[in-house]
């Protein structure tokens, strides 16, 4: 991870701002809104990133206390602290709204790509009838539009993991120190 925190965001953002640049010299209309439905991507996960990392937080919290629930009641301190079954039923929450929330930021970022595809289509095809653009160069935005969303994929991928790597690291930091 350490080797690809250098040379993956830079080849990446290297890669979809030299195709962002190139589509806005050939035909700014259709690169501009080819742009345009990048960041709502880009925006949903840096919303709900930080989410996603305090329901991590708090699960990784939770299943450490059940396992000194657990210990606890195997050396018969039952007593004290919550219930196993309390924290258990606590873990399954955390995960079911953290899947929940992982599955519709998947779902949207799903579908906003193909939205920016079909609205290069649409202008592209607008500009195509009223001969301010040929078919050629909507081709080319859409195979160049492919190629650019693989990149901010890999970006927001790579995002999300140090997140969580930030998180889990903080995590063993305070019960180290």
């Amino acid at each position: 991870f350490v080797a690809e925190s250098i040379s993956l965001p830079l080849l990446q953002a290297g890669t979809v701002l030299s195709i962002a640049v190139y589509m806005l010299a050939i035909e700014p209309l259709i690169a501009t809104v080819a742009i345009v439905f990048l960041v709502p991507s880009v925006v949903i996960v840096g919303l709900t990133q930080p989410v996603l990392n305090g329901l991590s937080r708090s699960k990784i919290t939770v299943v450490r206390a059940l396992g000194q629930a657990v210990l606890r009641r195997g050396r018969q301190e039952a007593g004290q602290g919550t219930e196993p079954n309390d924290l258990i039923e606590r873990i399954y929450g955390l995960r079911l709204r953290f899947a929940n929330l992982k599955i519709a930021t998947k779902a949207l970022n799903q579908l906003i790509p193909n939205l920016g595809l079909l609205s290069i289509l649409l202008v592209g095809g607008w500009l195509a009838i009223h001969d301010r653009t040929e078919i050629g160069i909507i081709v080319a935005f859409m195979s160049g539009y492919e190629r650019m969303t693989n990149p901010v994929r890999d970006l927001l991928n790579f995002y999300r993991r140090l997140s969580m790597m930030h998180v889990q690291y903080r995590l063993v930091a305070e019960a180290l120190g």
